[in-house]
Order: C-alpha cells, then sequence, then structure tokens
C-alpha cells in the first residue's frame, strides 16, 4: 500500500489522551504524527467539529511528560464493533505547540522486528 503522508506515524502505545471541553474523557491514541492523530473513544463525534485533546507521555513507574494540549479537527469518524475509530488533523498550531508535539514525537521510536511486526520503545540516551 502505498503511504503519501508527510509525517511519519508512531505506535502511540504509552501515549495517553484526553478530550478537553465541556466535560473530560480518556481516550486512546492509536498513532500520533506532527500533523495528525488517531484516537479510539467510546462515542462519535461529527466530522468537521474541532476538539482540544491533552496529550502526555507515560514512561512507567510513575513518570510522565509534561501535558501537551493541541487542537485537532476531526477528518473522519468510523464506528468499529462498540467503539469509534477518529482521525483528526492538528489544526492553529502555534510554535510553542509544535515544539511540545515534536519533543513528545522525539521520544518515540518504532521498532521493526524480523518478523514484520512493529513495536514502540522510547528513545535512550546514550
Amino acid at each position: 500500500m502505498d503511504d503519501r503522508r508527510k509525517h511519519p506515524r508512531f505506535s502511540a502505545v504509552e501515549l495517553k489522551a484526553t478530550w478537553i471541553g465541556s466535560e473530560r474523557e480518556s481516550v486512546i491514541a492509536r498513532d500520533v504524527s506532527a500533523e495528525g492523530i488517531c484516537l479510539v473513544s467510546s462515542r462519535a463525534i461529527t466530522t468537521g467539529s474541532q476538539i482540544r485533546v491533552r496529550l502526555v507521555l507515560d514512561f512507567g513507574q510513575n513518570r510522565l511528560s509534561e501535558p501537551v494540549e493541541v487542537e485537532y479537527r476531526i477528518v473522519w469518524c468510523t464506528k468499529i464493533k462498540d467503539q469509534f475509530q477518529i482521525g483528526a488533523a492538528a489544526v492553529n498550531l502555534d510554535e510553542r505547540t509544535q515544539s511540545q508535539l515534536a519533543t513528545i514525537l522525539h521520544c518515540m521510536v518504532r521498532d521493526v522486528a524480523q518478523d514484520g511486526t512493529e513495536k514502540l520503545r522510547f528513545r535512550t540516551r546514550h
């Protein structure tokens, strides 16, 4: 399959995401890039609407990254079994938010095993 995305996607296994608005809801971030995110939620959201999402990396042992709040425009929403998979594009990114998001993405590395499976790991300093 030809992937024409401008930015690499990173599996977001250790990324915590929360809707921010009149009510908060924890959602699953399936993958994330510099310009978009794929979320899984228990509720649908209307295509074209805008949401704010708080992203936090969970390093384990009660260590979390600083939260980054990103505004997204919903591009698509698909029902999968009893949940909804939601694709969203980042909007109104100022330089500070772009820098914070780049820092989170820099911490994430995709490893591909010999059997072709992908696994997320955190970049470590040498």
